[in-house]
């Protein structure tokens, strides 16, 4: 190759190579810039909605936007801990109505990031159990209001345990003479797993000392023998397919597969167990309080909560809904407030630090 030709093919690939970067800086603007743009070009009859993915149907949120003309935009999260990190990273995050646990309540009060809640404006207050109102992380409930709740408790394989688990008690995943299968399933949140263990030990869980959250921990690495995954997602999928006979999950995700196969069970502990509220809150920074409180009557409509329960096997905190709702979307007897096994339930107070929950977690999962 001459040295003409060789200059001429350097300049050809120099030209190709700038040409490629120029397209993909190109994009990367576009992209960031189409971000920017539809940040501020949302309609004024519109809402952003922060929730689980399992809490309201999309079909409902059509239903509104047909009915109202206002536009919902809809963003999931998987955490309570992803949610109050999108609002301490975006200080002006493009967000009205939220759909918070209730541990994480008192946290975004007091960041700022929840307005007080008109309730003379809620049609449905009245309707709401008085048991799920007026908690310690909100009293009188000024920020937030309770929309869904579930439990913890123990799925199981009825062939497996031909008679019935052998008795009805933590004991069954913590005290390895006591475990009744060769493994089990555990649940995969540090949070809940620390307050069953201490309804386990029979402690008062409001005031947990550092002794006994190295037992606590102690206990944790012991049940690692026994315990064949640790997941929040996949309990239902374990039982069905007969992976384990056992395992520690929530409520409604066992009540869903429990629909479609007879061969299911669910049980609350008699040592008592975890009360998991799901709350609607108002951004501190919407300008939108018609629009929201349009949503809020909405949502809690009776026909509404009623398909949402259904659709999700979740438990509604409106009592006219709860007490009309089947049995089989509920999969556990004696469960409604004022009943037995509501009755052992509890809300687990933010006694603990979050970096006390993780170290607990992170020392044994790494033992």
């Amino acid at each position: 190759m001459n040295k003409k030709n060789y200059y001429l093919e350097l300049f050809l690939k120099t030209q190709i190579r700038l040409s490629f970067l120029i397209f993909w800086s190109g994009c990367l603007t576009a992209f960031v810039l189409l971000s920017y743009v539809s940040q501020n070009f949302i309609p004024e009859r519109s809402l952003s909605v922060y929730m689980w993915a399992d809490k309201i149907d999309e079909s409902i949120l059509l239903k509104f936007e047909q009915e109202t003309g206002i536009k919902i935009y809809v963003n999931y999260y998987e955490s309570n801990e992803e949610l109050i990190t999108k609002f301490e990273v975006s200080k002006n995050i493009n967000c009205d109505v939220m759909v918070p646990s209730e541990y994480i309540i008192q946290p975004l009060i007091e960041s700022g990031f929840l307005k007080k809640i008109d309730k003379s404006r809620c049609d449905f207050i009245d309707r709401i159990y008085p048991e799920f109102m007026n908690k310690s992380f909100d009293l009188n409930n000024e920020y937030s209001l309770p929309i869904y709740w579930d439990v913890l408790g123990l799925g199981y394989t009825k062939s497996f345990f031909k008679d019935g688990l052998p008795s009805n008690s933590w004991s069954l995943i913590f005290d390895e003479k006591l475990v009744p299968c060769k493994e089990i399933s555990m649940i995969d949140d540090s949070r809940e797993a620390i307050f069953i263990a201490s309804k386990y030990f029979a402690w008062d869980n409001k005031k947990l000392n550092i002794d006994q959250l190295n037992q606590i921990k102690s206990l944790f690495i012991a049940q690692k023998k026994w315990v064949g995954a640790y997941t929040d997602f996949q309990q239902g999928y374990f039982l069905t397919s007969k992976t384990y006979p056992l395992v520690v999950s929530q409520r409604e995700r066992i009540v869903r597969e429990m629909l479609l196969y007879n061969d299911l069970a669910f049980t609350v502990p008699e040592e008592g167990s975890l009360l998991m509220l799901s709350n609607i809150g108002i951004s501190s920074t919407s300008k939108k309080d018609d629009l929201i409180y349009q949503f809020l009557n909405y949502i809690y409509r009776y026909d509404i909560l009623m398909y949402n329960s259904k659709k999700f096997s979740i438990l509604p905190c409106v009592q006219d809904v709860l007490e009309k709702l089947p049995q089989e979307y509920i999969g556990v007897e004696e469960l409604l407030p004022g009943q037995a096994n509501f009755n052992r339930l509890e809300i687990f107070s933010n006694v603990l630090t979050q970096k006390q929950i993780n170290d607990i977690w992170i020392a044994f999962k790494s033992f």
